[in-house]
């Protein structure tokens, strides 16, 4: 334990400052608002770094599915209203992954949304 308390501010304080410059940058065009934008964004990060394998996303870059998509089945319960596609590009440690984002209104207030692998991978 650390018993100088300036010490431990200043360990929190520079902790912080990491811990903010680690923000991946964003750039790209995504129909979410700047809510759910960035709660997909925290969601997108720590599964970029799994997929990428790699300790940071360094951009994530929200873009359009191919006019040649197919829309998965809908797993869970019935959605209410249209379901919006968005495939959301994650890099970092010189790779890059994609994520399919799914978002739907929540009859309640507000939008659903869900995060995949794109492509899926096969299920067996």
């Amino acid at each position: 334990m650390i018993g100088d308390p300036l010490l431990r501010v200043s360990i929190l304080f520079s902790i912080g400052i990491v811990a903010c410059a680690s923000q991946p940058r964003i750039s790209g065009h995504t129909e979410a608002d700047a809510r759910l934008s960035n709660d997909i964004v925290n969601l997108v990060t720590p599964y970029g770094k799994a997929k990428l394998n790699c300790p940071t996303v360094d951009t994530i870059s929200p873009g359009q599915v191919p006019a040649d998509f197919v829309a998965p089945p809908i797993a869970g319960p019935p959605r209410y209203g249209e379901t919006r596609y968005e495939l959301w590009r994650t890099a970092g440690c010189k790779r890059s992954a994609v994520f399919l984002i799914q978002i739907w209104k929540d009859p309640g207030g507000g939008s659903f949304y869900a995060v995949s692998p794109y492509p899926a991978p096969n299920r067996r």
